[in-house]
């Protein structure tokens, strides 16, 4: 190929990969050594980490930077942890740290948070031209980094997006999984789901991390309230036992004449049904928290209130 056509297929390569490549790329795409050393004297081409340029002009992103990570680390390299929860934009999870898994280990440069050790082929999947691990592996490298609070956050909403289910996850908890350090931490939450089901929002899953926050016993979610075998309601949170019910009440779904005749026969029936119910706005959860924890504690312990 001539110059002009090295040239144009490095800048496309780059441009595909967040405007970055390294400099195996550029050799293999038939470019001198000694032409990478003029591209980057002259400017066109800055050095970002060794061995990887970013072309002049290509806005410096999180992206970018992720990209020019996995350059620099190799081929077999994968985004992980924070890394690769942006990627897959589960709830909570920002861009910002660079996460990345290699399968040796190797010093880092600055702001790179380098990974090594045992990683299955089966947990690198790849999105939009990235490497990273899967939903499912992405969850336990969290639970092993973040609060609990927030892999349960990202946990939910990975389910709620049915990106993995809780019985896959506890197979494979019991599975190859047992020697990584995440598993008891995000096997006590799996477990906790398993059993009382899944939030159905941000609200729900807010108003859920409260209520285990303040140690109160945890509830049903999304319980299935039947009189014989007819459906009478599907409560956000239930507390069977005692009969009692909090409902995350949003604008958006209970305006309107319409919704607001349904929830009122609805909540009319629980009752003649001998269900207390609570309701909790979504000003109430973030402004008064202590006054909602409060509400459900004399709930619970009160079976004359909230009728």
């Amino acid at each position: 190929m001539s110059r002009i056509e090295v040239d144009l297929a490095c800048q496309r390569l780059a441009m595909s990969q967040e405007g970055v490549l390294s400099r195996a790329q550029a050799v293999a795409a038939g470019m001198s050594s000694a032409t990478i050393s003029r591209r980057v004297a002259s400017g066109r081409w800055e050095r970002v980490l060794p061995s990887v340029y970013r072309l002049k002009g290509a806005p410096a992103t999180w992206r970018q930077s992720l990209f020019a990570a996995l350059l620099w680390a190799g081929p077999e390299s994968a985004a992980c942890g924070r890394s690769a929860a942006a990627l897959l934009q589960l709830e909570g999870c920002k861009e910002g740290p660079v996460e990345i898994w290699t399968p040796s280990w190797r010093a880092a440069p600055s702001g790179i948070d380098l990974c090594h050790g045992r990683m299955d082929r089966a947990d690198i999947t790849v999105r939009s031209d990235i490497r990273l691990t899967n939903v499912d592996r992405t969850l336990l490298d969290l639970a092993d980094r973040v609060s609990r609070n927030d892999v349960e956050i990202a946990l939910e909403d990975a389910l709620r997006r049915r990106l993995t289910t809780t019985d896959r996850l506890e197979q494979r908890l019991d599975g190859r999984w047992r020697c990584v350090s995440g598993v008891k931490a995000l096997r006590k939450v799996v477990g906790e789901h398993a059993q009382i089901g899944v939030t159905e929002s941000r609200f729900e899953a807010k108003l859920f991390a409260l209520l285990r926050r303040a140690r109160l016993p945890l509830p049903r979610i999304q319980h299935e309230i039947r009189d014989g075998g007819r459906l009478v309601a599907r409560a956000d949170f239930a507390y069977p036992e005692v009969r009692f019910i909090i409902e995350a009440h949003s604008f958006r779904w209970h305006s309107g004449h319409k919704p607001w005749t349904r929830d009122n026969d609805r909540d009319t029936e629980l009752r003649e049904l001998g269900w207390r119910l609570l309701y909790v706005t979504w000003e109430k959860l973030t402004k008064q928290p202590d006054r909602v924890v409060a509400n459900v504690r004399r709930g619970l312990q009160d079976p004359q209130l909230f009728r």
